[in-house]
């Protein structure tokens, strides 16, 4: 389950702005044009409502958040020239091109965060997947969407904002295929893949794997298909915290799976290994903790000990063997079980 809401990413607006023009004018009653970027900075001169400016192609690394009336707006600043051939830096959201404001706000933001050989491959992203034709391009196309996501996530966390917080919900109209959600935290936003999504584009392309391999994932995250840190195998207890479901069968049904689709194809292998890896950390994980009772998990370890997936290599199968012994005597171990119950074993 999740606290926030979410909401499921369309594909980018097709009427890009032309970038071909870079003519803009000022849509607010006055804005000062700037040596630098950022409040409270030197003013070369004060642009009035109207007035033409040409679109240099800087943008800031960062944001401000400014109010005109009571609507606070916030835009990254980019460099321009007046008709005069005055140049400076402007607040993007006092500006209007041509073309339709949206979608240019959301080319600026993207070069103010990522820059622009990453804004290019973000915005190439749409067409690629409405485009899959089989399932290897579409392996391909999901892993490099999938790297996209990481890099771009990587960037906000690690980014320092010099004029204080800034919302992230203008990444709601990124990349298809994938969910938005703020941060429970207040940091950087995460984005999750939508599989349902996927497996409807799956099925257009040819061949099986994919189709197969986006069934699974759904499977995983059966709410509503949309991966999320709280997979089929945990039982999530707060924002932050869960516990593990072996005893439920489900660690069991989830590495069957994995034997079947690795058997029946090997392109999307990285990923199911990936999977298997998940599922491992789930059971051995020194700091894991199990929602289901004693009984029920050694039953479940034993079962997948007694007919050993062929995924699992024989040093994964030694590792179970010792966290089962482990788990017989959880209340001399320092493991948690049974929390379902509330008959917590633990030392």
């Amino acid at each position: 389950m999740r606290f926030l809401p979410i909401i499921i990413l369309p594909f980018l607006c097709s009427c890009n702005p032309d970038k071909s023009d870079h003519t803009l004018s000022v849509s607010v009653g006055q804005i000062a044009l700037q040596t630098a970027p950022g409040l409270k900075k030197e003013v070369v001169t004060t642009l009035l409502e109207g007035k033409k400016l040409k679109d240099l192609g800087e943008v800031s690394h960062f944001e401000s958040v400014i109010t005109f009336g009571y609507n606070p707006i916030q835009s990254p600043w980019i460099k321009v020239e007046s008709s005069s051939g005055k140049q400076g830096w402007v607040f993007a959201g006092a500006l209007k091109p041509n073309g339709e404001f949206e979608p240019w706000l959301q080319q600026k933001r993207l070069q103010c965060y990522f820059g622009k050989a990453l804004t290019a491959r973000v915005e190439s992203f749409p067409d690629k997947v409405s485009a899959l034709t089989d399932e290897e391009h579409c392996a391909l196309s999901y892993r490099q969407i999938r790297g996209m996501r990481d890099t771009m996530l990587f960037l906000l966390k690690h980014r320092a904002e010099p004029e204080g917080q800034v919302t992230y919900d203008w990444m709601a109209n990124l990349v298809p295929g994938l969910v938005y959600q703020r941060s429970l935290t207040g940091d950087a936003p995460d984005m999750f893949f939508d599989y349902g999504h996927w497996l409807k584009t799956a099925t257009k392309s040819t061949g099986d794997a994919d189709d197969a391999f986006f069934k699974f994932n759904c499977m995983i995250f059966p709410m509503d298909s949309v991966e999320s840190p709280f997979p089929v195998w945990k039982f999530q207890m707060s924002a932050t915290e869960s516990a593990s479901q072996l005893g439920t069968g489900v660690h069991v049904k989830v590495l069957d799976q994995i034997d079947q689709l690795l058997s029946a194809s090997p392109i999307f292998k990285p990923e199911l290994l990936a999977t298997k890896d998940a599922i491992l950390d789930d059971i051995l994980d020194k700091n894991t903790q199990f929602w289901q009772t004693k009984d029920l998990i050694l039953q479940e370890l034993d079962s997948i000990l007694v007919k050993t997936p062929a995924c699992l290599n024989t040093k994964e199968s030694s590792a179970l063997k010792v966290r089962r012994v482990m788990l017989e005597a959880a209340e001399n171990n320092g493991v948690r079980i049974g929390l379902r119950s509330g008959e917590m074993s633990e030392q």
